[in-house]
């Protein structure tokens, strides 16, 4: 197998075309989900899910990478993605959640725009090197976006 194919996710590989597997009922059969994470933009995800073109493949969509890292439209990749999101990664960097560069109030209402209703993971960091007392802040400040 090609060494810049990243099966089974469908990924681009150098020359920019788009490798597809066959996800014919599997997913289905075993009763999982594959989700992809990446730095695409929504339209490029969007593309691979339609190729793939099977339930058991959604995207794991990381806002800080996509949005932060490469400047995409966040909200609106979540928009064009409705129903296509398995589940969502929340970071700032090296910062607190409430306290970094990438602003999630307006991530956040886009998420609750689409009606998610699925998990939000917190990648966060620990700036004062109390782990237990950092998770709290970033937790709390997170449950805060969705109430």
């Amino acid at each position: 197998m090609d060494s810049s194919v990243h099966p089974p996710c469908g990924a681009p590989d150098v020359t920019g075309s788009l490798v597809i597997f066959n996800w014919q009922h599997w997913g289905i059969i075993i009763g999982s989900l594959q989700a992809i994470e990446n730095y695409l933009d929504g339209s490029q995800n969007a593309r691979i899910l339609d190729r793939i073109n099977h339930e058991a493949v959604q995207v794991y969509y990381d806002v800080y990478n996509t949005g932060l890292t490469k400047g995409h439209d966040v909200p609106g990749d979540i928009h064009l993605l409705k129903g296509r999101i398995a589940q969502f990664h929340f970071k700032n960097g090296p910062d607190y959640l409430d306290n970094g560069k990438l602003k999630l109030g307006p991530i956040a209402t886009a998420i609750k725009a689409i009606g998610y209703r699925g998990w939000i993971v917190l990648e966060t960091s620990s700036p004062s090197k109390d782990a237990v007392a950092d998770v709290r802040r970033n937790a709390e400040f997170a449950r805060g976006l969705f109430k």
